[in-house]
């Protein structure tokens, strides 16, 4: 059992680390990825989720590594090795976690994880994106634990408490961006608990999602050609002495003419928008910049694998909370990364636990088979 609780306690331990050893957080990560592949591999029997659903990110994987080889750089290979490590670690939760879970222990020890995650992002030894980003989604992991032994209640109340102690957080350490995402999380729970089943839903719920992701960057790097925005703005530095936008309306365009020279492949697994811009910034925008490195492609096979993900979820019973919950925390993990890098290759100590909590949603399908198994001891 003590496997499947791996990755957090290495996070933890990697985020007490100050940023001056960075090494600390990669070779963590990277020790949880090659144990969950041996671990994979010793059980290869009871593995039960096909081939397509992973195959987009083998694929993908195998371009960064082949730009590793066409052109070595330092970055093409963290971000080769990057994404494979957390695919692996993603695998291993989806096919395991349904057994893991029936586990006391277990359920105890990585409670206990994602609360000393919790503390040590509150801490501040990182940039405060990544650690509040950790403690987002390491709190998720805690409700998760919470629920899981009563899936059919509500839990209205419960993820009410849940929206409003991330919020305090979010004022307390001035981080915006904790309140609107806790917010969406609980407003896509509270809607899947109330909601009644419609087989349309889901698809319908993720189009309207990347419908309105896309709108939103198309809005956000022209948000200064509108004359209601500039007031807006305005009156929020007047009150707050903060301005409403960001920074990344200036940010995003540089790079996305940039990426239009090679729209099709990318310009390279490694590149970065400090091999063209004057200033060492991050795209703060996964998506953009998997578009910068892969082109279309990279962002046609991001889509594929998470509708895959998606459509594992809604193979679920309707009505479970722990499903509703892993949905709503996923959708939000979309959101995210349309304003950060996180989903496979920056910040992994805030993308794991976020898709610790997901392949959690997307392995409750695989309860019946599992029934139908011999036991299992893992």
């Amino acid at each position: 059992m003590v496997i499947g609780a791996i990755p957090l306690p290495a996070i933890a331990i990697s985020l007490l680390a100050t940023n001056r050893v960075p090494e600390l957080l990669s070779a963590s990560i990277f020790l949880c990825a090659v144990l969950c592949m041996l671990y994979m591999a010793l059980n290869a029997k009871y593995l039960h989720r096909p081939l397509f659903v992973f195959f987009p990110m083998f694929v993908l994987s195998i371009f960064y590594f082949l730009d590793t080889i066409n052109n070595p750089t330092e970055n093409g290979i963290k971000h080769a090795v990057a994404i494979s490590c957390v695919i692996a670690i993603i695998a291993f939760y989806i096919n395991f976690s349904s057994i893991l879970l029936r586990s006391n222990i277990f359920r105890s020890a990585l409670l206990i994880e994602a609360m000393a995650l919790v503390g040590a992002g509150m801490l501040g030894l990182n940039q405060k994106n990544f650690d509040m980003g950790a403690v987002l989604y390491a709190s998720c992991t805690a409700y998760y634990l919470y629920i899981y032994d009563k899936p059919h209640q509500k839990r209205i109340f419960s993820s009410l408490l849940f929206f409003v102690f991330l919020s305090y957080l979010g004022i307390s350490y001035d981080f915006r961006a904790l309140i609107y995402l806790s917010f969406t999380i609980f407003g896509l729970f509270t809607i899947f608990n109330v909601a009644q089943y419609n087989r349309f839903r889901p698809l319908l719920m993720f189009t309207f999602l990347i419908s309105a992701m896309s709108l939103f960057f198309y809005f956000y790097i022209h948000i200064d050609d509108f004359e209601i925005t500039q007031q807006l703005n305005l009156l929020t530095q007047d009150k707050t002495g903060r301005q409403l936008t960001s920074g990344r309306q200036d940010l995003w365009p540089f790079i996305l003419d940039y990426a239009m020279n090679t729209p099709i492949y990318g310009a390279g697994g490694g590149v970065l928008p400090k091999d063209f811009l004057s200033a060492d910034f991050s795209s703060h925008n996964y998506y953009l910049q998997l578009f910068l490195q892969k082109g279309l492609i990279g962002l046609f096979l991001i889509f594929i694998f998470t509708m895959n993900i998606w459509n594992l979820m809604n193979r679920a019973q309707w009505g479970d909370a722990r499903v509703n919950f892993s949905a709503s925390v996923f959708l939000a993990f979309l959101v995210h990364n349309v304003t950060e890098v996180l989903m496979f290759q920056n910040a992994l100590m805030v993308s794991i636990p976020a898709w610790i909590v997901i392949s959690f949603g997307a392995a409750e399908p695989l309860e019946t088979a599992r029934n139908a198994l011999p036991s299992f001891r893992a």
